[in-house]
């Protein structure tokens, strides 16, 4: 989830320098297809999809805060 974060920070602190970014998270960014009612389901709030949103705002506002400071 932070590779973005990071990335900006080292292109800025080493430029001049080519990075390939290998993210080794374990969660799996490519899904098996399913019906499009099963989407539906995303909409129902439950713990899960409140972490999944507050752990991608958290990243939002680090961008931001990074861009604000000039670490990025």
């Amino acid at each position: 989830m932070h590779m973005p974060r990071a990335m900006g920070v080292f292109k800025k602190d080493c430029a001049g320098i080519e990075f390939i970014p290998a993210p080794t998270d374990f969660r799996i960014t490519e899904r098996i297809p399913t019906p499009w009612y099963q989407d539906l389901k995303g909409l129902v709030p439950t713990p899960l999809n409140l972490l999944l949103f507050s752990e991608a705002m958290h990243e939002y506002v680090g961008i931001a805060v990074y861009r604000v400071r000039g670490w990025m």
